[in-house]
């Protein structure tokens, strides 16, 4: 009887204890979803899109997140020079973990942030020439490095978030107004 009370006494203290650490890692999981239209600019061209950010905040009382920033930005241009003429478009497809830091103003609704971002764009191309009545095509899917460093501003979960940084081994600049959801 005595060991069957002493398993009974560990069976309680566990579940107590494991009850605690769950209520504390619930305090804890702080998730955001971000999602607004982008603009870019890349190889002098304008495109538009739509980027989404998905955050977990590491620790309650820590500023940082981990995450990951994805979406999809196009891109197309054509030109012409006579009979010849071409069109090319671009698709970026930006698989990004990424670390942002939330700065904290005591007494505001203003949250000032900032981020990086480093990993891959899936990267779909197309082109076509013209010359006369005769027409040629052709498309790939190349996979580039993509690096982004992302300050922004959120104010009442919105965000404002001009990022900037290299698609493969261009400039490229996406400004980004959106919304963060919390769940």
């Amino acid at each position: 009887m005595r060991m069957s009370f002493k398993y009974f006494i560990l069976a309680l203290a566990f579940a107590s204890s494991s009850s605690v650490l769950a209520q504390d890692f619930r305090k804890i999981d702080n998730s955001r979803f971000g999602i607004g239209p982008t603009l870019g600019h890349f190889d002098s061209t304008i495109g538009f899109g739509t980027t989404f950010d998905l955050l977990f905040k590491g620790m309650q009382n820590a500023p940082l997140y981990f995450g990951l920033e994805s979406g999809v930005v196009y891109w197309s241009d054509s030109g012409s020079a006579g009979s010849l003429s071409a069109s090319v478009s671009l698709t970026s497809i930006p698989i990004l973990p990424m670390v942002l830091y939330q700065f904290d103003l005591p007494a505001s609704s203003v949250k000032p942030y900032i981020g990086v971002a480093l990993g891959i764009s899936i990267t779909p191309m197309s082109a076509t020439v013209s010359y006369g009545g005769l027409s040629g095509s052709g498309s790939s899917t190349q996979i580039y490095f993509e690096g982004l460093v992302k300050p922004g501003l959120e104010i009442s979960s919105f965000f404002i978030e001009p990022k900037l940084g290299l698609l493969k081994d261009e400039f490229v600049f996406l400004p980004t107004i959106g919304y963060f959801f919390d769940f």
